[in-house]
């Protein structure tokens, strides 16, 4: 009689190699926020050297790098669960690198916009990997807050990005000076690349569910020598969808609807909060600083940044500590991202000594949620099609990403900014009562491997 996988790498603890899959895959998030703070703040560096760069399409650009997120979101599930977790995570990060230096070179507003779709396109494909293999991997006792550790390479790389900005364009408006950020973001994923092929492993569930046994045992032994004579059963209820098309009918089968529709639907609001809210304050610290300030708006940006890591902490505290659910979790989270939202309607640009502590607030409550939403998502769906339930629900995320920098420029005047703030409060709101159709939660429960999110014996599972 073999044993199950979970109980084995729960046996095996936490290895060197574990911690090396930690920096790995934190790596593209690191290079995500490096990224993703970099187009938001250089829009007006870019706009002063491009003259068709009105409002919209300075907006767009930011769109353009999701619709690429979007997309390689998309193409990430069904590939990692075809080729593996490993493959993706190296192509993402050999894809950014190369187009995140091209950027620089980007001779018009026409060929930046395609070169950013490129980049966006790498963080897509990566990420759902990044996430899908760390959950993959972990003792049961450490998986969920494993993502958040992972998860807060994004903040670590808005702050990389933020310095660069302090010493590159401190106004957020020198012209040409956009070029040399592009290379300054590009240089974590270039770095970390040579790293992903010679020292991150496959992941051991993707190994199992595929039957490369050997593989399997060589990579345990790695990690415990003891384990010489290790035997495990085949996961019960294995059925491998043959395609991509078998792949969604999976998750979207009626046992699995509800969480995918659920998740997915959070997955769009995190995103549209998060990055709402990174666009407004990179436009608004633009818009505040002046040349005399004391402090400019390259460091009112990184400042902003830095309060994510308070919400990745409390993040972290609810998932190692909170004794009730990772559902009851979320919902709070989003509720309490409705409620300043709103509160940050009374507040004006002019009223600084509100609006800026205001908006450290919400970076810090948006944060918490989006590494809350990846918790519950990377542990949701069974390990068959689990990189395909990952993409999806973050492709579908992304959606949010698209949008908000679009109804920010669309519906903000220097009057007015209600309408941007009232649709992240409402989306917000009504995350808060979908996540009461979540089928179940997931906190200290093990993995699916086969045909069901669930293994047989998780009703027994305990923390």
């Amino acid at each position: 009689m073999g044993e199950q996988l979970h109980d084995v790498l729960d046996r095996v603890g936490l290895t060197l190699s574990h911690f090396l899959t930690l920096l790995i895959c934190g790596g593209i998030f690191l290079s995500d926020g490096s990224e993703m703070l970099a187009v938001s703040a250089m829009v007006k560096s870019l706009a002063a050297e491009f003259p068709d760069m009105g409002p919209t399409q300075q907006g767009l650009l930011v769109s353009t790098v999701f619709v690429g997120v979007l997309l390689g979101s998309a193409c990430s599930g069904a590939a990692g669960d075809r080729f593996g977790r490993k493959p993706v995570i190296v192509f993402a990060y050999g894809f950014l690198g190369v187009f995140g230096c091209l950027c620089a070179l980007a001779p018009s507003y026409q060929v930046m916009i395609c070169l950013r779709f490129c980049v966006g396109f790498a963080f897509g494909i990566g990420v759902p990997a990044a996430v899908t293999m760390v959950v993959e991997c972990m003792p049961t006792k450490y998986r969920d807050n494993s993502n958040n550790v992972i998860n807060a390479g994004f903040p670590a790389g808005e702050l990389y990005a933020g310095l660069g900005c302090m010493v590159l364009m401190p106004q957020l408006q020198e012209q040409g000076q956009w070029r040399s950020m592009c290379l300054w973001s590009s240089i974590p994923a270039l770095v970390i690349f040579p790293f992903a092929i010679w020292l991150q492993h496959e992941s051991p569930r993707f190994l199992l569910v595929n039957n490369r046994r050997e593989e399997l045992t060589e990579l345990i032994k790695s990690w415990r020598p003891e384990e010489k004579d290790l035997q495990l059963d085949a996961p019960r209820d294995l059925e491998s969808p043959a395609g991509v098309k078998e792949r969604f009918a999976r998750i979207f089968a009626p046992d699995m609807l509800a969480t995918t529709v659920c998740l997915s639907y959070c997955c769009l609001v995190a995103n549209f909060t998060f990055f709402g809210q990174s666009y407004m304050s990179a436009q608004a610290f633009a818009e505040i600083a002046k040349p005399t300030d004391t402090m400019s708006a390259a460091a009112q940006l990184t400042i902003s940044a830095s309060f994510e890591f308070p919400g990745a902490i409390l993040s972290m505290l609810l998932v190692a500590y909170a004794p009730w659910g990772f559902n009851t979790s979320l919902s709070g989270f989003l509720s309490l991202n409705a409620l300043l939202a709103m509160a940050l309607i009374t507040l004006d640009l002019d009223l600084q000594a509100w609006y800026i502590p205001a908006t450290y607030l919400i970076r810090m409550s948006s944060q918490g949620l989006f590494l809350f939403v990846y918790v519950v998502v990377g542990t949701a769906f069974p390990t068959v099609v689990r990189n395909t339930g990952v993409g999806f629900c973050f492709a579908v995320g992304r959606m949010g990403s698209i949008i908000a920098p679009m109804v920010f420029e669309s519906t903000t005047t220097e009057e007015h900014h209600e309408v941007f703030i009232v649709a992240t409060a409402t989306l917000a709101l009504a995350g808060a009562f979908m996540v009461g159709w979540l089928p179940q939660d997931m906190k200290g429960v093990p993995l699916g491997e086969g045909s069901t999110a669930l293994p047989p014996d998780a009703t027994k599972a305990t923390k």
